[in-house]
């Protein structure tokens, strides 16, 4: 019992007639009270939910277990004897016992061994029965019992997750047990483990209980529920008898029996258990003791069973275990083999069982036998698996990931073009679109990255790929690329049928260069199959083993098929259980005996023969679908309610044919959706057997019709593939040109995705099958699908290397098309198809010749010249403009002059390689044609390299730059990514540098490589990355860090280099190592990453001078770095023979500064006047840059006119240029320049004596070369000055505390730093510029930001030379050897600054572990204050060399601390209000996402909505067929005046009710948009006068004229749709006389204009009557909206919505006035077509020829036989009719009778029209017969279908006899009007 403060809690409940006296347990739901009848006082248990409603959860949960309880008889379980439900609450209530929860007498008592082992045998009772009631309890604990102190009498009260055997273990019964029962949970219902929940769970849970029982606590004791799910899964418990060792080991024995891991290492059955706890019971009381007896000897099931283990393939999975162990090195692929049926499936099941305790993501997807058109299809699959799995992460790990994927850039964005429900994850992100090749290369490289971000070492990624024989090509090829890209933590196992080779592609065309590790499956031996059958039938491998020999020879070792065998055994009887003998049996003899069949397709065709016929036809359908299908969309396509369908298919499941799917995703309304899955192919390749090829695709053809109308367009380009497939499937049924066109065009919508993803070999296949389904005639009526279907095609066919097949192509299309720019893009097409074969000269020339047709024309000879004539016109072009007007130009619209910029784009590429001379002139002519034509997409890039001619000619750095800018400006969003890119390629290594420091442009040029990689532009990105690697070499970057740069960017990701080439930047890679003194005393640039000897040739061949000429400037530099003048002027004349390659670029003055150095230096030696002339005419060119650009080139022209003065004798003058380019180069951060300058101004002072000085000068040149990094230059110098120690004291620690001169300070470096630090609040950035700064201006090679976090010191950030970025860390310095921790506490504690020149010699901090393993030679750590207070410490460290920290470099450091404090400070405060931010952005997010779900929640409504109107058009127009048909009948009976109103009554009011019905479904239609008009010859005056007849009744009952006039001059005939009028008319004229109590109600028809072919009428219509307000007149027309008045007139309040929605569909327009208490007017106008042809009369048609025509009429309801029976009696003279109530009985009045005519009802039971229809035309001789359908569907989809069927004609229900007669005649009748169709 319960405290008294719980009974208080429950005595507030008032329960009308029951008093609570007390509580005998209570949860989070539902509380169990005894309480007292005040009737009779009698005692009672009840059991309350602790919810507020009926519909609460808790009371579902009451429900539930009183249904539960009424499944099964049991003693020893609560009673109950009534249900109530008082003040909407649910009460179960129950016979009274006398007891108290087993838990609450367990800790209150000790009871002996005997006591326990009673309560242990009754609660082994008790599920043992609930067993036997194939009731699985799930919830086995000692709170779900009770027990009577007294007689130790254990009662069941608790059995809310009980459920039947069978069913899915529900995901909240999980969630519920994990909350509240984890030490009791079964590792299966951890939903971990691969394993169906059965009744072995109860075994598991009740195992724990005992083990609680007889040790006084549970095997597990956490307070973390995933540490309990944990040791459930993979700790062995502690053997009970350690705990209590007075407890026997049978005992011992029987408890860790139960509570095995593995549920077939467990008791299989209850009845085992009982039977071993009663022996050791009877032993104890017999014996007073309990031997150690054998257990489960009655421990075998009688269910049949067979294992879910593996047998057999122990070595293969040590070996895929092992291969796992490596992945954190480099991924695995293992190439899985093996026939069908052999286990591959179950093998890696194994694998993932194995891996569970390893935090392993899987994914798995599975190839689709009968559909291998789906683009990455088993890929898409796999990511949906994950997408399935996203539910389940916590809301961390959600945000973790999202994050990893984001940081990899939005290019991943495509990969939701494969799988969009990834959206809901990534986002969805529009990209541009890019070339085809880029375009592929950018989806593998994308999905790549996704699949790597998500494989990490705390989270491997196991991806299983099933069935690859069966894989489209895009996927197969992404696992080639995959395979081979440089990735960890993945393994995939791709398996595949025997005999293909790796992943399923022919050996020839496996592209992988890695190589997959092959593992082949074979057959099981007969040892594997004895152990199998022991197994599963609880005897031993000895014994079975002849069984298992007769198996191995009629399966030979497949495992699937040794699965099916043994079933069938057992279905026949050949293996039973014999009940005496408690064991499996059998007979050998009658097995060998048994004919069976001979291999596993055969075996389960038999199995689906013995299912019952409509389970057979249902799975035919779901086999039809494919492997996997939906329960909705099978019932639908069976025209079954879901439930029938589920009952057919339990069938199914209970035969282990298909399986019930788990963790399904919901409808968009977040409905459950229940969907199936055929367990193996063999299945569905079996039930598909069953039918014939027509059949089959008869099926998948009312499949692709169903799901075409059914889906939205959203929903159909996401399924477009599998759509098209059954449309493609059914290709032969296609019979009609309109249905050939529709499929084409959906193949062409398939065509497309798979082009947009990059899947060209399938978007072809799907292009070619529409192409082959339309007819040449259709280039006349639809063109432009025409051309786009041919152009794709072809496009696709060379993407597919097909290049003669997409020749004839274009050839085809250059003939059908006339219009000049269609034939240009056609031919643009050939242009690409050219450049894609890399026949770039004939693309060039054939992009020339479509030029020459658009009316451009580029020359070919005397290039040069032309070049300079066009670049003439070109200025002329623009006189008077500067190059900001062009942004304003307007956008380029002339369809020739679009053609023509696009045609140039595509062949100059080309052309820079093959025809350089013509390249410049295709850049004029797009100049030329923005001007003339305004600016097209193609003009940034245009504008940018005109500025580099413009350069390159001229020599006008200002313009050129100024040309970037305006290329840059125009740049936006929706330009062509590649345009895009290449404008921004030469901006930044031509227009920028004419205007900007290098140094601006190095940054954006490796963001544009990056870009370029992430496009999947190989060609772009080599072009990045050479300027990106040339720029780095003329910025002074430290040279070891531009080296580790240029390696790691000289090659680009496999995804998109699947020929692993590198990016040519060898020779600067080989340069920069010559300076790093890798390569001795060299001026060659050969060694260890390049060889001239080789590469030069190379270069040359290609045509490549500008590489050339940047080869031979950087050999000048070696040169004259190694003050080798002679070979440096060798260079010089090299690199002349190909300058004319780069005139204008930033090569040209560096060419220039490093040829004039070399002359003046070779002059000094040898005073040759010619050399000296030299290297002035080079200074003098050079001037005119440094003039230009002075940030770039000013110190450098300094330098060079400092060594012509110095050369020349001009000292004073020489002095003044040293300084000059001194103080500039450091200006302008180059480093490499200043330390030249230091070194020449060193040499200056040696020539004159003044050593000191030189020794200054020296000092500084060798700070700069060890900043820049240039081991060669510091061990020339350090040689040169021998054992003379020019560095700092290195041997003494310094605590620096006096101040240098200011002056002395780099006062712009200063500013600049302060004001980026100042400018930045987000901390993470803040850190990055911070550390980026430091490093690059202190001399470090790595730096650490440490800051005080709550009195515990952590590093923050860190930055090497190596890091582009800083590393974010916050690790805590106690924990690593990062930093000396030293060093750090004390300048935390002193506020001071700590330089060290040589941290490894005695000092106080030398001994600290972090300068020990680090070999730290240079260190400084400096703190930051702001005001006193102490932020951070800034940590500097170089192991390169000693003395790195100079003392200017450390003042400003210092004198930079206080602001660095403050942006900290600032930083901080910043990030703290950030998260406050993002909190309310993520309330925000979370309110936007309900809205979101609400919306998807009253789509779905609308959906149900539509489907419930389809449904009652059928439902109601059936039985007001018979109402109506009946009703006119009557009339034709003698009647009495009485009966005559009567029968009046009925006709008119179900006329009424038809009317309403038509209403609500044209409601339904316009919501659908699916309303529909026929155009037909009618005469509207006999309309009108058939309206007047039936208004007029309504008219004179209510005592009102009815007044209806019609304009003489309107013609008799016109072509219209005379139901909707009549409708429309009859809707505003019952309205009228509805709301009109007296006067009338006026008609009046007018024409308004008219002319040879059409005229428009007017209608108006009005009444006397009430009126409407006028605040009320701009709502009448909307839906149910009905005007309140006191006459209470019935209505739907949908008349006028539809009637106006009818009149403005047809063209027209209605209007309405009104005013209260004197009536209301509608008017509207409809245009019609005048009709020449006159209509005849039905009653004018003779049926006398027709007389004893025999009719047969198939119609299942009763009434309308009646009907149908009379109205054909009263049209035809005595017609022979014939009865069938369905579709089969039809067939066999057919072989009785001989009929002239067949009326087929379309919906009927057991075989529908459709199907009788399709079978009649089948037989021979019935091809002609007649067939009339009867139809309740009236949409315009219905004649197709009935055509289809075979059917001449339908009619639509309720039948009318003038309509039938009219129809019949014209089917029997030679001269009689034509049918429908």
């Amino acid at each position: 019992m319960l405290a008294d403060n719980h009974l208080n809690q429950f005595t507030l409940i008032a329960i009308p007639g029951y008093t609570i006296i007390d509580v005998l347990s209570t949860n989070s739901s539902i509380a169990l009270l005894r309480a007292e009848k005040a009737a009779d006082g009698t005692r009672v248990l009840l059991k309350i939910p602790l919810g507020d409603s009926v519909e609460s959860k808790n009371a579902i949960e009451i429900e539930h277990q009183y249904n539960v309880r009424s499944k099964f008889e049991l003693d020893a379980a609560l009673r109950i004897t009534d249900k109530l439900c008082i003040d909407s609450t649910l009460f179960l209530v129950f016979q009274n016992v006398e007891s108290i929860p087993l838990q609450s007498y367990l800790e209150k008592k000790l009871p002996s061994l005997a006591e326990l082992l009673s309560i242990a045998i009754q609660l082994a009772s008790i599920v043992e029965t609930l067993h036997a009631y194939d009731i699985i309890l799930h919830d086995v604990r000692p709170q779900s019992f009770l027990i009577d102190p007294i007689t130790s009498t254990v009662t069941l009260s608790d059995w809310r997750h009980a459920q039947h055997t069978g069913l899915p273990y529900p995901k909240d019964y999980r969630e519920k047990k994990l909350a509240t029962a984890a030490a009791y949970i079964s590792p299966e219902q951890t939903g971990r483990m691969e394993i169906d929940v059965d009744e072995r769970s109860d075994i598991y849970s009740l195992g724990i209980v005992l083990y609680e029982l007889f040790t006084g606590q549970p095997p597990f004791t956490r307070s973390d529920t995933n540490e309990l799910v944990h040791a459930h899964l993979a700790i062995e418990p502690i053997p009970p008898t350690t705990i209590n060792d007075l407890l026997p080991e049978t005992l011992s024995e029987i408890i860790l029996t139960l509570i095995q891991k593995k549920p077939g290492d467990r008791y299989q059955r209850m009845r085992a258990v009982k039977s071993d706890l009663i022996n050791c019971y009877h032993q104890l009381i017999t014996k007073g003791k309990i031997e150690n007896t054998a257990c489960r000897q009655y421990d075998v099931s009688s269910t049949f069973k067979i294992p879910s283990d593996l047998y057999g393939r122990e070595d293969e999975l040590e070996h895929v275990l092992r291969a796992f162990d490596s992945i954190a090195v480099q991924s695995e692929f293992i190439c899985l083999q093996g026939g069908s049926g052999i286990g591959k499936s179950a093998f890696v099941q194994a694998i993932q069982a194995k891996l569970q305790n390893k935090n392993v993501i899987y994914l798995q997807g599975k190839c689709d036998q009968h559909n291998q058109r789906v683009p990455y299809g088993v890929f898409a699959q796999a990511l949906n698996t994950f997408v399935l799995q996203w539910k389940d992460k916590d809301k961390k790990q959600q945000g973790n990931t999202i994050a990893a994927l984001h940081a990899q850039g939005e290019a991943l964005s495509i990969v939701t073009n494969i799988t969009p429900d990834l959206r809901q994850i990534l986002g969805c992100h529009a990209l541009p679109p890019l070339a085809p090749v880029e375009a592929q290369k950018r989806l593998a490289l994308a999905l790549t990255n996704f699949l790597q971000t998500l494989a990490t070492g705390e989270h491997p990624l196991l991806l299983f790929l099933d069935d690859l024989q069966w894989a489209d090509e895009a996927s197969l090829d992404f696992i080639n690329t995959l395979n081979d890209a440089r990735t960890k933590h993945i393994m995939i196992i791709g398996a595949s049928r025997e005999l293909t080779a790796p992943f399923g592609r022919p050996s020839s065309s496996y592209k992988g260069k890695t190589q997959a590790r092959k593992i082949s499956l074979t057959p099981l031996t007969e040892r594997h199959v004895a152990e199998l059958l022991a197994d599963t039938l609880g005897s031993h491998p000895v014994k079975t083993q002849p069984l298992a020999d007769h198996i191995i020879t009629h399966t030979l070792g497949n495992p699937l098929f040794i699965h099916e065998k043994l079933q069938t055994l057992h279905k026949e009887g050949f293996l039973y259980f014999d009940d005496t003998r408690r064991q499996w049996t059998w007979s050998l003899e009658k097995i060998r005996a048994n004919n069976c069949a001979d291999s596993s397709l055969a075996l389960i065709t038999q199995k689906v023969q013995r299912l019952s016929k409509t389970t057979q036809q249902t799975l035919i359908y779901a086999a039809c679908i494919g492997m996997h299908f939906d329960l909705f969309t099978l019932a639908a396509l069976l025209d079954k309610p879901d439930h029938e369908v589920a009952d057919e298919l339990r069938e199914a499941t209970h035969e282990n044919l298909i399986h019930l799917n788990r963790n399904t995703p919901a409808t968009k309304a977040g409905l459950p959706r229940i969907s199936y899955t055929f367990v193996h192919d063999q299945v569905q390749q079996a039930i598909r057997a069953c039918i014939t090829l027509v059949e089959k695709q008869e099926i998948e053809l009312s499949i692709g019709y169903f799901l075409l109308e059914r889906l939205s367009p959203e929903e159909l380009q996401n399924r477009i593939y599998v759509v098209v497939h059954y449309f493609n499937a059914a290709q032969a049924l296609l019979e009609t040109e309109n249905q050939r066109l529709e499929v084409a065009k959906l193949n062409f919508q398939a065509g497309e995705k798979a082009k947009s993803t990059t899947a060209y070999a399938l978007a072809h296949q799907y292009f070619d099958t529409s192409l082959e389904m339309i007819s040449q005639s259709l280039w006349s009526t639809d063109h432009r699908f025409c051309y786009n279907l041919y152009c794709y095609t072809a496009e696709t066919a060379y993407l597919t290397r097909q290049f003669e097949k997409a020749d004839s192509l274009i050839s085809k299309l250059l003939k059908a098309v006339v219009a000049n720019h269609e034939h240009a893009s056609i031919q643009l097409i050939q242009i690409q198809s050219l450049v894609y074969q890399q026949r770039n000269k004939e693309a060039v020339e054939l992009g020339i010749a479509v030029l020459k047709s658009l009316g451009v024309t580029i020359p070919t000879r005397h290039a040069t010249a032309n070049v300079l004539w066009k670049y003439i016109k070109s200025k002329w072009l623009i006189r008077g403009k500067k190059p900001e007007d062009l942004e304003k130009l307007p956008i380029m619209q002339d369809p020739n002059a679009i053609l023509a910029m696009r045609t140039i784009q595509s062949i100059t590429a080309s052309a820079y390689h093959v025809m350089p001379n013509v390249y410049p002139l295709l850049i004029l002519k797009m100049f030329a044609l923005s001007i003339h034509y305004g600016n097209a997409v193609e003009s940034p890039l245009a504008y940018a390299t005109y500025g580099a001619i413009v350069n390159g000619i001229e020599l006008n750095n200002s313009v050129c730059h100024r040309f970037g800018r305006v290329a840059i400006n125009m740049l936006h969003t929706g330009n062509d990514t590649a345009i895009k890119q290449r404008t921004l390629l030469i901006y930044n290594l031509i227009n920028r540098p004419s205007g900007e420091s290098i140094h601006e442009s190095i940054d954006d040029l490796r963001q544009c490589y990056k870009t370029g990689i992430e496009q999947g532009d190989l060609e772009y990105a080599v072009y990045t990355s050479n300027a990106y690697c040339m720029m780095l070499c003329l910025s002074g970057k430290n040279l070891s860090w531009a080296k580790d740069e240029m390696i790691r960017l000289n090659t680009a990701p496999w995804a998109i280099n699947p020929g692993n080439t590198t990016n040519d930047n060898e020779a600067l890679i080989q340069y920069i190592s010559n300076l790093l003194d890798e390569n001795g005393d060299t001026v060659d640039l050969t060694g260890e990453y390049y060889d001239e000897e080789k590469g030069f040739p190379t270069i040359l061949k290609a045509s490549q001078s500008s590489k050339l000429f940047t080869c031979y400037i950087f050999k000048m530099h070696l040169c004259l770095v190694h003050g080798n003048y002679d070979a440096g002027i060798q260079n010089i004349k090299l690199a002349q023979q190909y300058e004319t390659s780069s005139h204008g670029v930033v090569l040209m003055p560096i060419f220039y500064f490093y040829a004039s150095l070399l002359y003046f230096g070779a002059y000094e030696k040898t005073r040759g006047t010619k050399l000296l002339r030299n290297g002035k005419d080079f200074k003098s060119k050079l001037k005119r840059w440094a003039d230009q650009v002075p940030v770039n080139f000013l110190h450098r022209y300094q330098l060079a006119q400092a060594e012509f003065y110095r050369v020349s004798g001009n000292h004073e003058s020489a002095l003044a240029h040293y300084d000059l380019a001194i103080r500039q180069a450091q200006e302008n951060h180059f480093v490499q320049d200043e330390a030249l300058a230091h070194e020449r101004l060193a040499q200056f002072w040696t020539d004159r004596g003044q050593k000191n000085a030189a020794r200054t000068y020296i000092s500084s040149a060798l700070d700069a070369y060890k900043k820049w990094g240039c081991e060669l230059k510091i061990r020339h110098i350090t040689t040169l000055l021998g054992s003379q120690d020019i560095s700092r004291d290195n041997n003494t620690p310094v605590t620096l505390h006096e101040q240098s001169n200011p002056s002395s300070l780099d006062l712009a470096t200063v500013l600049k730093a302060s004001t980026t630090l100042s400018s930045e609040v987000v901390f993470d950035k803040l850190l990055d510029k911070l550390m980026k700064f430091v490093i690059e201006n202190a001399g470090a090679q790595a730096g650490y930001f440490i800051i005080d976090w709550g009195g515990k010191l952590f590093i923050e950030a860190r930055q090497s030379v190596n890091d582009h970025k800083s590393i974010k860390l916050k690790l805590a310095i106690s924990e690593t050897t990062l930093v000396p921790r030293s060093i750090i506490e004390h300048v935390f504690q002193y506020r001071e600054d700590v330089v060290l020149h040589d941290a490894r010699v005695n000092n106080p901090f030398s001994d600290d572990p972090s300068i020990v393993s680090g070999q730290v030679k240079s260190a400084l750590c400096i703190p930051a204050l702001n005001q006193g207070k102490l932020v951070g410490v800034l940590y500097l460290e170089n192991n390169l060399m000693s003395g790195a920290f100079t003392k200017d470099r450390v003042e400003l450091l210092k004198l930079l601390s206080g602001q660095i404090a403050v942006s900290i400070e600032n930083a901080i405060l910043y990030e703290q209000l950030e998260r406050k931010v993002q909190e309310r952005t993520a309330e925000i997010q979370i309110q936007k996402e309900e809205i979101q779900k609400q919306k998807q929640l009253v789509e779905e409504k609308s959906q149900f909505k539509e489907q419930f109107f389809a449904n009652m058009s059928h439902e109601i127009r059936t039985p007001m067929t018979a109402i109506i048909g009946m009703s006119e009948l009557i009339f034709d009976t003698p009647l009495s005046e009485k009966q005559t109103e009567y029968a009046k009554g009925i006709k008119y009011s179900s006329e009424n009710l038809l009317a309403i019905i038509n209403d609500i479904l044209d409601y339904a239609k316009i919501e659908a948009g699916k309303f529909s008009f026929v155009n037909k010859p009618f005469q509207i005056r006999d309309r009108i006068t058939r309206l007047q007849y039936i208004v007029k009744q309504l008219a004179e009952e209510k005592g009102i004229t009815l007044l209806i006039s019609i304009d003489t001059a309107i013609p008799d005939q016109l072509i219209g749709d005379p139901l909707r009028l009549h409708q429309i008319l009859l809707n505003l004229i019952s309205n009228a006389i509805k709301f009109t109590e007296k006067g009338n109600v006026s008609v009046t028809i007018t024409q308004v204009s008219a002319n040879e072919t059409s005229v428009i009428l007017s209608f108006s219509v009005k009444d006397t009557g009430v009126g409407i307000a006028e605040e009320k007149l701009n709502f009448i027309f909307e839906t149910f909206s009905r005007i309140e008045d006191e006459l209470n007139v019935p209505g739907t309040g949908l008349g006028l919505f539809i009637a106006k929605k009818l009149v403005e569909e047809q063209g027209g327009n209605m209007t309405v006035s009104s005013k209260l208490k004197e009536g209301t007017a509608f008017q509207f106008t409809l245009p019609f077509q005048r009709s020449r042809a006159l209509i005849k009369d039905d009653a004018d048609i003779d049926m006398t020829s027709l007389s004893g025509t025999k009719i047969l009429l198939v119609e299942d309801t009763l009434f309308n036989q009646v009907v149908a029976e009379e109205i054909l009696k009263k049209i035809i003279h005595n017609p022979q009719v014939i009865i069938a109530e369905n579709g089969k009985v039809a067939l066999e009045k057919l072989d009785q009778h001989t009929v002239d005519i067949i009326l087929m009802d379309i919906k009927m039971p057991v075989m529908d029209g459709y199907t009788a229809s399709r079978a009649i035309r089948s037989r021979d001789g019935y091809a002609s017969l007649p067939i009339l359908a009867f139809t309740s569907n009236a949409s315009p989809g219905e004649a197709e279908k009935c055509k289809a069927a075979g059917m001449n004609d339908y009619i639509t229900k309720p039948i009318e006899s003038n309509k039938l007669k009219q129809k019949i005649a014209a089917l029997l009748l030679p001269k009689a009007e034509t049918c429908n169709f």
